[in-house]
Formats: structure tokens, sequence, C-alpha cells
């Protein structure tokens, strides 16, 4: 034996000795688990660490990797990049591999930036890193496999993996696209088009102020109600029922009334409505002539109370009137006036898929009428995911998809089919005559006196398209009393709506503008001797807002108005919002060719 071996042997001798004696040897008799490396950390939560505490030490390690720039980080950092979308552990990844400054990087840097359905500072982290990296980010998403931004693998580049990472949907890999409308029951073949909605209207608030009112002229107005609506509309005939409860509360003064003399009238009015209505048509031949009916039923309940007036000799009154009112109508009509929203959301779909260069063909009439009804039928679910779903499975199904949908056509596709602009959009020319009859029921309302209403009618409602982003709305009512307080009555308004998308189809609301105006007179046989005959009463606003709506037909808006009644200004300010539990609409044209509409115009 060497003399070095010799000394090796005595000190390895001396180090055991001192071992045992230390209490080394309790501990020998189970091995000791080596502890897992800072990159073992990073790809897996070690046995018996808790989550937050993993997830804590993975951001630290992923810092301090960057911050010491080792090279053996990169392939777990990137592994982050393509699996992590929920933590902050993301951007730091992000950063550190930017830091770096090893090329393998740019690729699945390139697919973040590229990749619109992730979170903008998430895309402006990866925008940093590759500039670092030397490299230019792209936001191209047919990038060509082999190319700086290509994922290299297979013939996908950035429309193979795993899709809506961020958006907290499920995630579109290839066995998820079979058809899931495969078990749907098949909307009639004579269908033209069918809709259906319930609401609620919660916190609409007025603020008017009316000159007319002189010493107070602030009114304040609040209500709430509900609403809801379905219709039915075939090749030779037609349904539609409608119902809708409210009531408000309104604040102000009657100091204009001439015996409140000089005193102040301090006014409550408290009101409760519920009507509902039902009317069928029927169309003769292939034409839109058709013949119609109608029956309504309407309830009022108000009650109205003034305080502080008479000069003292009476300080208060109050009084409550109810009413229920029927009223019948009937006559001829010409024309369709139909929402076809569902027809331009399959517009907006086909756009996706020609933006993203992924449209194999264009659809049959057929095809189109299988994404409208697949829609239709997913219209009051809550997640957007199974619109989108069925969409996707309809696209590939039909053979549309030129090749697998990537991350960004799907989250082009989801903000389509979970647009609230496409649940009323109509479009189409209707002219009604007929007569309707207003008979009350239960009156407790002196003002409302004979055996009832009788009026002739004609009306017009026409809506215009212009695109996916412009409508325009007029309708006209004219009616003149033949049997009680003979007199007409003339409405009419027209509203332009402009709705907000960005280039990738995310709906930013929308702002509408308007003019309406009428006049009206009336005949009273019964007025007491000295009081003159009421003139001809007119009225001419103009009115501008801006909506958000949501899911379901839920919305928010706020809307200005401004104009004269009867020679008073008037100024007003409406909140309101409304809650959508239901709303969906589908619109089948009989047709077998669809003519090309104007593709939205990006911004």
């Amino acid at each position: 034996m060497s003399v070095r071996a010799r000394v090796s042997s005595r000190w390895l001798t001396v180090g055991l000795v001192a071992w045992l004696s230390s209490g080394g040897a309790a501990v020998a008799a189970g091995p000791a688990e080596d502890a897992p490396s800072d990159l073992e950390i990073l790809r897996a939560r070690p046995t018996g660490m808790e989550e937050d505490e993993w997830r804590k030490r993975r951001r630290e390690i992923a810092a301090e990797l960057g911050e010491r720039r080792d090279r053996e980080a990169v392939e777990p950092l990137i592994e982050i990049v393509q699996s992590e979308r929920y933590d902050a552990v993301l951007s730091i990844a992000i950063e550190s591999l930017g830091k770096i400054g090893d090329a393998r990087a740019v690729a699945p840097l390139q697919q973040v930036y590229a990749d619109r359905s992730i979170d903008n500072f998430v895309r402006e982290d990866a925008a940093a890193a590759l500039a670092a990296l030397g490299a230019k980010p792209r936001d191209d998403a047919r990038l060509a496999p082999g190319s700086p931004g290509s994922t290299g693998g297979g013939d996908d580049g950035l429309l193979g993996g795993p899709q809506l990472g961020t958006m907290g949907e499920a995630s579109v890999a290839p066995e998820e696209q079979a058809d899931p409308t495969r078990g749907d029951k098949p909307l009639p073949a004579n269908l033209r088009a069918r809709e259906r909605e319930f609401a609620f209207v919660l916190g609409s608030l007025d603020l008017a102020v009316d000159t007319q009112s002189r010493q107070q002229p602030l009114l304040a107005d609040g209500g709430v109600g509900a609403r809801a609506r379905y219709l039915d509309e075939r090749t030779r005939w037609g349904f539609s029922v409608r119902g809708e409860l409210g009531s408000r509360v309104r604040n102000g003064d009657a100091t204009n009334l001439a015996e409140m003399g000089n005193d102040t009238g301090d006014l409550l009015y408290v009101g409760e409505s519920l009507a509902g209505a039902g009317e069928a048509h029927v169309y003769f031949g292939r034409t839109d002539v058709h013949a119609f009916g109608e029956l309504a039923v309407s309830q009022r309940l108000a009650h109205v109370g003034v305080e502080n007036f008479g000069g003292g000799q009476q300080s208060n009154l109050s009084d409550t009137r109810f009413s229920i009112d029927l009223v019948p109508a009937g006559g001829l009509g010409y024309g369709r006036y139909l929402n076809r929203g569902s027809d331009q959301m399959v517009d907006a779909i086909l756009d996706a898929l020609r933006a993203e260069n992924n449209l194999a063909r264009e659809p049959d009439a057929d095809t189109r009428r299988a994404l409208r009804d697949a829609v239709y039928r997913r219209s009051n679910t809550f997640s957007s995911w199974p619109r989108t779903a069925a969409v996707l499975g309809v696209l590939q199904a039909k053979g549309l998809l030129a090749r697998r949908a990537g991350a960004r056509l799907v989250h082009r596709i989801r903000s389509v089919v979970e647009d609230p602009s496409y649940l009323d959009r109509p479009r189409g020319v209707r002219i009604r005559a007929g007569f309707l009859y207003d008979a009350a029921l239960a009156q407790k309302d002196r003002t409302r006196r004979g055996d009832g209403v009788g009026a002739p009618f004609l009306q017009l409602d026409a809506a215009l398209q212009f695109g996916l982003e412009r409508q325009l709305l007029i309708d006209t009512r004219f009616w003149y009393d033949v049997i009680a307080r003979r007199g007409f009555t003339t409405d009419t308004g027209a509203t332009y709506t402009r709705f907000l998308h960005t280039k990738f189809h995310d709906y930013a609301g929308q702002w509408f503008t308007g003019l309406r105006g009428g006049v009206s007179g009336r005949e009273y046989g019964d007025l007491p001797d000295g009081v003159d005959e009421p003139h001809i009463g007119y009225r001419a606003t103009a009115r501008a807002g801006y909506a958000y709506g949501f899911r379901r037909g839920s919305q928010v808006s706020l809307v200005g108005e401004t104009g004269v009644d009867s020679g008073a200004y008037v100024l007003g300010l409406a909140i309101g919002l409304q809650i959508g539990i239901a709303r969906g609409s589908v619109w089948n044209p009989t047709s077998s060719t669809v003519a090309p509409t104007t593709t939205r115009t990006k911004r």
C-alpha cells in the first residue's frame, strides 16, 4: 500500500469515528433523500411541498436563473412559457429567457406574442424579451414551419397546440372537434324565424328638467320591470306573444298648476302596469301580403299624492286610479320585419376564417343554416364555450376548415358567438293598416269616459343593416279616434346605431342617436263651462347614448335627451340596467343562394 493510500485510509477512519460520535449513526438507520434541484422544482411540484409554497419557489427560482443567465434553465423556462397561463411565473419566465439570450427561446416567444387569446401584458413581455434576443416580434397567424416564429413541429405552425389557454374555457383538441350538434333536433323545415327573450329591467333612472315646472324643475323617475317575448315565423303563417310588467316611482312638484297659488306642491307618483298581447297572421300564397289579428290586455294602477299646497287651507291630496283594458285589433299588411342577426353572425364567422386564411370553401345554404341553428340551440347558455364548440364542430363536419383551428381563430369565433350586438338586428319593411278598439273593462279614472276608443290606424316599420356594424331603424304610427274623444295622434322616430368592434371581432359596445316627434289633437265634448278647448299638442326630441351589452340580452346604457314638448323645454338623462335571462334568435331565408355581405372593416 502506498503512503498516499495509508494517509487517506487513516483520515477516513478518523472522520467515520467523529461522525458516529456526533449521533450520525441514528440518522444512518434510513438513507437521506436528495433535495430536489431548482430545475426539478420548475418542472413539477415536489412531494410534500404545499401548492402555495411551490408557486412562490417557482417564481423565485425563475427570476434567479434569469439573473444568473443560466443556460441550463432555458428548456424548463420554455416549458413554462408553452404550458402556464394562470400564474405570474409565466411573465417571470419570459423575462428570464430574454436575459439569458439563448436563441432557442425565439420560437416559443413568437408564438406567445402572436396569440391574441393571451393577455396583452403577457404579449408585451414576450415582445420585450424578443427584442432583447435580437428578434422582431411578428403578429402573423400564417407563419410557415421552419420560420423564425414557427413551432417547427408538423405542419400546424401557430395553428397547433392547446387553445384558449387564458380564456377560462376548455381547450380545443382534435378529438373535441367532433360535431357536438349531431344529436340536435332540427328546427322545422318551414321555419323562417324564431326569437325568444326574457329579461329584468333593473335600476332604470331618469332625471328630467321641464320648464313648465317653474319652481322645482328637477324630476327623479326610477323603475323596475320584466319583459318576455316569443316569436315563431313560418313560410305561410306566424305568431308572437309578449308581456311586460313595470313599476315606477317619481317625485317632483306641481307648482305649474293654477290652483297651487304661490305654494310649493310636492308631488309623488307611484305606478304599476301589466300588459300582455298575442298576435297571429297568415300570408296569402307565396307573397308577403297577410292578414293579422291581435288581442291585448293591459292593467294599470297609479297613485298620486300632493302635499304642501292650498295656502295652508289644505295640506295634502291623494288619488288612486285602477284600470283594465281589452284591446282587439286586426287588419291587412305587407312585408316581413325579421331579426336577421343570426345570419350576420355567420357572416362574421366567415370573416374570421378568411382573416386567418383558413376557409377551405364558401359555405352553401345548408351549412349556413346548420351554423345558425347550432348557435340558437345554445343561445341561453351562460358560457360561450358550448356555442364556440358547436360552431367549430359544424365547420369541421362540413369541410370548411382548411386546417386545424388555431388559438387566434378560436378566439375570434368565440368573440363572435358571444357578441350581444347580433341579438337584435331586424331588416325589412312592414306596412299595416287596420282597426283597433280599446274597451274599458274596469275603470276608476274620470278622464276616460265613454264606451271606449275606436281608431283606424296605419303603421310602418323599416330596418336597414349596413354591413355588420351599422343599423337604421324607422317607425311611424298614425291613428284617429272615431268613437269617444275624436282626434288624431301621429308619432315618428328614427334611430341610427353604430356597433363597435376591434379588428379581432371583440365587441366594444354601441352608440346610437335618434329623433322622434309627434303631433296630437282631440275633441272634448264634455268640458266644463269656461274651459277652453285644448290646442294641438306636439313633441320633438333628439336623443343620443351609449350602451354595452352582455350575454343573453343583458345591457347597461346611458342616454341623454332634449327637445320641446308643446312649448316647454325638456332635458333628460337616463341610466338603465337590464339583466337578460334568456335571449336568442335565428333566421332562415327561403332562398337557396346567399349573397355575399360586406366584411367588417378592420380598425
